[in-house]
Formats: structure tokens, C-alpha cells, sequence
């Protein structure tokens, strides 16, 4: 009992004294280069201050009077900590904070200094979100981008992936970027997907070793951090393949892998043995299926796999991996190359439907669209609600690649069009309450720029647990 009373003591103690040091810090640092417009500073606390004044002039200054008549943000708040958007990237930046008590002030800060960094991507003359229809109810709203990038719903960039050596220079643009629950991103980049903090350093990489001895890793499409804080990606194996004449070939088939924060593979799912016993792969003439998506309904513990190639979404018990049910989207010809399958709060699915012919044969080019699906109890689905991408001019109806969906609080539903680079937001009454393009310059041209998926974090209140993860419970 002594033993237990004892450690207890000392985690609280640990806790405590964890807690001051954090509170305790200026942030940010001194001399520290940010990666966002966007960006929190905090000071500690000053016993018995009842208000903070928040001071901020572009520039380097010094000479504290040269700073008061610089200055161009003053915030007041009863805490020791702002969230503020700066003017510009590439950009340096002095600040001090005065505090307040009993109606005076009773100490005012030394100056501090850091700057915001810049690349390329951040450049508005290059690379640009042009919005063409402008957000009412989502004003606060943040879009992320794979190409590195989070933009404001006016289409201003607010933040950026910076560089990472040996995986993310100027040009390089990411795959499946999106934030965590716990105030971080993930991504992926070819062959490697990464979790980084708000600053862009690297918190976490899935493992390269192979997860079977007989295949090498090759993890693709999708990159997850789970609620238990495992980590869940998309992998594939190499199966050989016998056909009838003896010959034998290799297909490259999906696989399921989680890992625990430890590397440590804790479970593993494979598509392959349910895939060459079925008759897409017939149909298909012994074409991969392609697997492009999951989604991990964790409180029913089911996964939904989809798979581009065979028009078809597998419902799998975790973690016993037995398949439960196999939508098949050419039923009703309800979806094809469909991706980011996910469900809803209602317990409904609903999908980017590229609606585009992948395999053998002809492409048709009828218009893409998001999809609501009801379950029915023979294990089908069937079509609740459809909105058609022919919006307006400004893009292509149909996209070949890519696509995401993610419902919103209330229904509305922001859509991602994935290769041809539009994104917005729609509601059940179909009515568009924003609209956008992600476009790149080519000598004086805007073109397209493709996109696989979109992400969102959806106010400031939600932001802030990524610029003060350590501070989230001020």
C-alpha cells in the first residue's frame, strides 16, 4: 500500500512540476524561424495579473520606443497566451507583453524575436486556392492541401509542411496530409508516411523493415493514427500467381498493418486469398485490385476496405479480419473507382464516387459525384442522396484519381475532387456554401493542381491543441 501511495506521489509530483515548466515557457522561442502565419505565443503566467496586452511590429527592433510606434497587433486578453494571425510569410517579427493588475500596468516584457519563414509553395504568384465562391458558415474554417499547404477559407496560405532533409524539398508534395486528435498530421510520401508536430519536426515513421519476410514493404494511399494512438496503413504484398499454362507472375495485392507507438506490428489484414477466389478477379482478367482507402469504424471495431479496380467496399471484423459483407458499387451501377469511403453519424456510408472505368476496356467520362449510401439487411447498399460535380466551368465534372469526404457537424459534406484540384462544400439541399480550385502558375497560365486528398481542421478553438499541444488544458 506504502508502494502505491508513493508512486502516486511522485507522478503527481512529476505532473505538477511538468505543468509549471510548460507555463513557464516563452513561446515561441527566441530567434525561431515559423512555418505558419498562424502562429500562438505565450508567456508565463505573472501572479496576480488579471490581463495581458499582446504586442506585435514587423521588423527587428531593439529600442523599445522604435517598437511602440511599429507596432500593428495589440491583443488584450485575460490569458497569458494569443493565437494571431501575421501579416506575411517570410517576414521578421518583434513582440513583447505588458500585464496588467489592479488597473495598472505592472511590468512590460524585454522585446522578443522570431521570424516566418517561406517556400515556395506559400508564394501567391505560383501556386494559389482560388475561391470562387466565398464561405458564410464556415468562415473560420482551415483547409489542408497535399501539396503542404493550409489556406484560410478566403484562400490566403495560413501554414505549411516545411522541408524535412531527405524527404520533403521545395517541390515535393505529400499524400493523404490531415491532422490527428492529438493536435499532430500525418502523411505520406512515396513509400514513407510520417507523423509531425505543427513546427513540421518528425514525431513518429512507420517502420521500413517488411512486415512478411516475403514481401518488401510498399505502403500506399492511406496513413492513420488511431484513437488508442496506434498507427494504421496500407500496405502490399507481392502473390505469385500460377496460370493455366504453368507461367508464373507477380501481383502486387493490399494489406492492412498497425503498429503500436512502439513500431511493434500488432495486427495485420490480407486482401489477397479473399481476392483471387472471387470473380472480380476473373472479371478482371487478373489485374491487381487496387486497394485505395480504409476506415476504421472503431467503437463497432468493423473496417471498410475499398478497392478501385473492383468497383467494391468489404466490411472486415477487427481483429479477426472474416469479411462481413462485400458492397459491390456495379450493382445498380451505384459507384466506380470510388475512394475515401467513410460513415457517417447516422451509421450511413458515404464516398467520393470518381465514376470513372478502371481496367480492361473503355473509360466513360460521366461526372464524378459524392454519395450517401443506407445498408440494407441483405447486406447491400443503396443510394440516399447524390450531389453531381458538374458545378460550374472552373474545373473538370469528372475526376479520374483521388477524392475525399469528410461530413462535417451538421451534415455538409467538404469534398475534395482529387486530381482536378477542386474542393468544396456541400449540404443536403445541394445548395454549394463554398467553392474552390487549387491552382499552380505556368508562365502567366493557371492550370489545375492536382490534389489526392482534403483535410480540414474546422475552427480556431480546434487549432489551438496544435499550436499549444503541451498547453491544450489551460
Amino acid at each position: 500500500m506504502k508502494d502505491l501511495v508513493f508512486r502516486y506521489l511522485f507522478v503527481l509530483f512529476i505532473t505538477i512540476v511538468s505543468a509549471a515548466s510548460l507555463y513557464g515557457q516563452i513561446i515561441p522561442a527566441e530567434g525561431s524561424k515559423l512555418n505558419y502565419r498562424l502562429a500562438g505565443l505565450s508567456v508565463p503566467r505573472e501572479p496576480g495579473t488579471i490581463a495581458y496586452r499582446f504586442e506585435i511590429a514587423e521588423g527587428y527592433h531593439t529600442n523599445p520606443e522604435v517598437f511602440s510606434r511599429q507596432k500593428m497587433i495589440v491583443e488584450n486578453t485575460k490569458e497569458n497566451a494569443i493565437i494571431t494571425k501575421l501579416p506575411r510569410f517570410g517576414q521578421g517579427y518583434t513582440w513583447r507583453v505588458a500585464y496588467t493588475g489592479k488597473g495598472k500596468t505592472t511590468k512590460i516584457s524585454p522585446l522578443y524575436h522570431f521570424e516566418t519563414g517561406i517556400l515556395p509553395l506559400v508564394d501567391t504568384t505560383r501556386y494559389r486556392l482560388r475561391v470562387i465562391d466565398s464561405a458564410t458558415a464556415y468562415k473560420d474554417m482551415l483547409i489542408i492541401l497535399d501539396s503542404r499547404v493550409m489556406y484560410d477559407m478566403a484562400g490566403n496560405p495560413v501554414w505549411y509542411l516545411p522541408n524535412i532533409a531527405g524527404v520533403l524539398d521545395d517541390a515535393t508534395v505529400t499524400r493523404d496530409l490531415k491532422p490527428t486528435q492529438f493536435g499532430t498530421f500525418t502523411f505520406m510520401k512515396d513509400n514513407r508516411a510520417f507523423e509531425v508536430n505543427y513546427d513540421g519536426a518528425i514525431l513518429w515513421e512507420v517502420p521500413q523493415a517488411a512486415v512478411r519476410p516475403d514481401s518488401q514493404a510498399n505502403y500506399h494511399h492511406d496513413f492513420t493514427r488511431l484513437s488508442n494512438g496506434n498507427y494504421m496503413i496500407a500496405d502490399q504484398e507481392d502473390v505469385a500467381i500460377i496460370d493455366s499454362t504453368g507461367n508464373t507472375s507477380t501481383l502486387k495485392l493490399g494489406t492492412l498493418v498497425e503498429f503500436d507507438t512502439s513500431k511493434k506490428v500488432v495486427w495485420y489484414w490480407r486482401s489477397g486469398s479473399h481476392y483471387l477466389n472471387s470473380d472480380k478477379y476473373r472479371e478482371l482478367k487478373g489485374q491487381p485490385s487496387h486497394l485505395n482507402a480504409f476506415y476504421f469504424d472503431e467503437a463497432k471495431k468493423m473496417i471498410y476496405v475499398s478497392f478501385r479496380n473492383t468497383n467494391t467496399i468489404q466490411k472486415i471484423s477487427y481483429p479477426s479480419g472474416e469479411i462481413m459483407a462485400s458492397y459491390d458499387g456495379d450493382k445498380d451501377s451505384l459507384f466506380k473507382a470510388q475512394h475515401h469511403c467513410r460513415i457517417n453519424k447516422k451509421g450511413r456510408m458515404y464516398l467520393f464516387n470518381n465514376n470513372v472505368y478502371k481496367g480492361p476496356g473503355l473509360q466513360h467520362q460521366k461526372p464524378s459525384s459524392v454519395m450517401v449510401l443506407k445498408f440494407s439487411k441483405n447486406n447491400t447498399l443503396r443510394k440516399a442522396w447524390e450531389y453531381t460535380c458538374d458545378i460550374d466551368s472552373q474545373a473538370r465534372h469528372v475526376s479520374p484519381g483521388g477524392g475525399s469526404v469528410y461530413e462535417l457537424g451538421n451534415g455538409d459534406i467538404l469534398c475534395g475532387m482529387g486530381v482536378t484540384s477542386r474542393i468544396f462544400i456541400v449540404p443536403k439541399d445541394k445548395m454549394i456554401l463554398w467553392n474552390a480550385v487549387a491552382e499552380w502558375g505556368n508562365n502567366g497560365n493557371w492550370i489545375p493542381y492536382p490534389q489526392y486528398r482534403t483535410a480540414y481542421i474546422r475552427n480556431s478553438e480546434e487549432l489551438r491543441r496544435f499550436i499549444f499541444p503541451d498547453l491544450k488544458h489551460r
